[in-house]
């Protein structure tokens, strides 16, 4: 028998409350455990990105991320300038962009790599333990 759509939409409304409180409220109406492997990843995508260019949420910001992606397709395209809404990215605003990116990656792999030191017994990544069992 399918759900009701009173049903279906408490589903949706707490889903939409996790996607939104997630990252900043660490309001949490089912525990981390009980998600998915696609819904962890989605979560890790978003703190990594974080907020807009004037929030204090943490990340490489949203529009660093924009703009990275606007270069990676102008590359793909071939094209040498990279436009917006038909103005041109400068170049400095692309090297800044892309050098925040390249640093968070630095960062996050330099602190993986302390905590494993650190931590020699302790698992840094239980996902895929726990979907490919053998």
């Amino acid at each position: 028998m399918p759900p009701s759509p009173a049903c279906r939409w408490q589903t949706s409304g707490r889903r939409r409350f996790q996607c939104h409180v997630s990252p900043y409220g660490r309001l949490y109406q089912c525990g981390l455990g009980r998600l998915g492997v696609q819904t962890l990843l989605i979560y890790l995508f978003l703190m990594w990105v974080g907020g807009g260019s004037q929030s204090t949420a943490g990340g490489i910001k949203v529009n660093a991320f924009a703009v990275v992606v606007l270069n990676l397709v102008a590359v793909l395209r071939g094209t040498e300038r990279v436009e917006v809404f038909g103005r041109e990215l400068s170049h400095d605003s692309i090297r800044r962009s892309n050098a925040t990116v390249v640093m968070s990656f630095g960062v996050l792999l330099l602190f993986i790599f302390i905590i494993s030191i650190l931590e020699p017994g302790t698992s840094l990544w239980p996902l895929p333990s726990s979907v490919c069992r053998h």
